[in-house]
């Protein structure tokens, strides 16, 4: 969650409001602290109601990850490591990333990603 506006400020104390950087929700900070703690380690550690996301797209709960759930296999392409839940790249979903972790993350994300809109082909008449 990030700080989209300041709404109050009384001393130190404060009410925001909030956006989540990976789904957009928005939501009221009733009670926020202005020092160099709260704006480095609490803010980047809240979690978006809607996503669950923290700052780092990290969820709450690891265990509910796709990544945990589905355990995709791991495995080493060219410089980088590939999480892969399926057959192969065409009918799976993968992951990629420069460690395990990262190809998990990477994979995470491409679970919840939906796939392009498919436009019918056009007729051509002559």
């Amino acid at each position: 969650m990030k700080i989209t506006a300041i709404l109050t400020q009384q001393g130190s104390d404060f009410t925001a409001t909030m956006e989540c950087e990976h789904c957009g929700h928005t939501a009221e900070l009733t009670s926020g602290y202005h020092d160099g703690f709260y704006h480095a380690r609490v803010i980047p550690a809240m979690r978006c109601t809607s996503c669950g996301k923290n700052r780092a797209g990290e969820l709450k709960h690891t265990h509910e990850r796709p990544s945990a759930v589905f355990r995709p296999a791991l495995s080493i392409d060219g410089d980088q490591w590939c999480a892969l839940y399926g057959a192969n790249l065409q009918d799976g979903v993968a992951g990629f990333g420069r460690s395990p972790a990262d190809a998990m993350r990477a994979f995470d994300t491409a679970w919840s990603a939906k796939l392009p809109a498919v436009t019918p082909n056009a007729k051509v008449t002559g």
